[in-house]
């Protein structure tokens, strides 16, 4: 008779096709239920998936009728646009739960030559419409005024 150690190693079994069905049928149900999808339609969602569509414009000058020296666009939830570093600029966003003035400054350090811009930031961000304005000093401040949301 042979002993526990001199047996040969049994080949993994295989389970039936029911468990793996069942598993896949729990998770699509707890997908279902998720908070995610408990939104009303028409409601405003705090999840990234409902983020932006914004409008992002440096303008020469104090004012928001001075030539405009750049603009770019940044959509969230998926980050993209044609803003030069949307994850970034989408992550500050959030940060800033979807309000420019509540943008942290960089910490950049920026030369203090005044040519003044004015920057825009227009669009809608989780069904909320946004309409920022402000000036500053150059272009370097207002990137680093924005947490970057103005740098491009």
């Amino acid at each position: 008779m042979p002993t526990p150690s001199s047996r040969p190693p049994r080949a993994p079994q295989r389970r039936s096709g029911v468990g793996a069905v069942f598993a896949t049928a729990l998770a699509a149900v707890a997908c279902l239920a998720s908070p995610a999808a408990a939104v009303a339609p028409g409601q405003p969602s705090t999840d990234r998936a409902a983020a932006a569509q914004l409008l992002l414009t440096l303008r020469q000058g104090e004012s928001t009728t001075g030539p405009v020296l750049r603009q770019v666009t940044l959509e969230c939830s998926p980050d993209g646009g044609s803003h030069p570093t949307p994850e970034l600029a989408c992550d500050s966003m959030h940060e800033a739960e979807g309000s420019p003035e509540r943008l942290g400054a960089t910490g950049d350090m920026c030369t203090m030559i005044f040519q003044p811009v004015t920057g825009e930031i227009r669009g809608t961000w989780s069904g909320r419409t946004l309409n920022f304005t402000e000036t500053y000093g150059n272009e370097c401040l207002a990137g680093a005024a924005t947490d970057g949301v103005l740098r491009f």
